[in-house]
């Protein structure tokens, strides 16, 4: 066999066994981005969009309160019950899809603290109770807002800190794997 054709096949050979590593490379940096694709987007993102989603309802219920408590209006205490409906309805998502036991019945305990809280403020307004009365209802709710601040907020921007921790892990994967297949083309292509 010739030296030229010993050389194309060496070429060959390394050229094959280089585009097999980077193939199993790219197989493997994949695995490795669709595993935290899911752990973001299977995982945390829905239980982060949830409890975003239970910020907002808790603040409409606030602002309906308002209205509610100069204009006691049938329309208005419906819409604060939607809201809670819709609060209810957005920690039950966030329940499924966050791991933190501990965290989930912090978040339920709130909630149903929350509407219960709300609900007995509406009967006191409806009913016509004493100021002293309405004011210790609305101190509960206002207590378990700060609750809510304190515990609940920091926790919500911690997913979301965590969340985007692994988007830039995912652009590293993709950053070294284009390296380790540029420095193995160059070394095919030297030898």
């Amino acid at each position: 066999m010739s030296i030229r054709l010993k050389l194309l096949a060496g070429f060959l050979l390394v050229s094959l066994l280089t585009l097999g590593v980077s193939l199993g490379i790219s197989l493997t940096v994949q695995q490795k981005v669709a595993s935290l694709i899911s752990d973001v987007g299977g995982k945390k993102l829905p239980g982060v969009i949830a409890l975003s989603r239970m910020e907002a309802d808790l603040y409409q219920v606030l602002f309906l309160l308002e209205r509610y408590e100069s204009d006691r209006e049938i329309s208005i205490r419906e819409d604060i019950e939607r809201s809670l409906a819709s609060l209810g309805s957005h920690q039950t998502g966030h329940t499924l899809y966050h791991d933190g036991e501990s965290f989930i019945a912090f978040v339920e305990t709130f909630v149903r603290e929350f509407s219960r809280a709300t609900a007995g403020y509406i009967l006191l307004l409806q009913r016509g109770k004493s100021a002293g009365e309405i004011e210790v209802a609305r101190n509960r709710i206002d207590s378990l807002l700060d609750r809510y601040r304190q515990d609940i907020i920091p926790h919500l921007h911690e997913d979301v800190r965590e969340g985007y921790v692994k988007i830039n892990q995912i652009d590293d994967i993709n950053r070294d794997s284009r390296n380790l297949m540029i420095s193995n083309g160059i070394h095919a292509t030297s030898c």
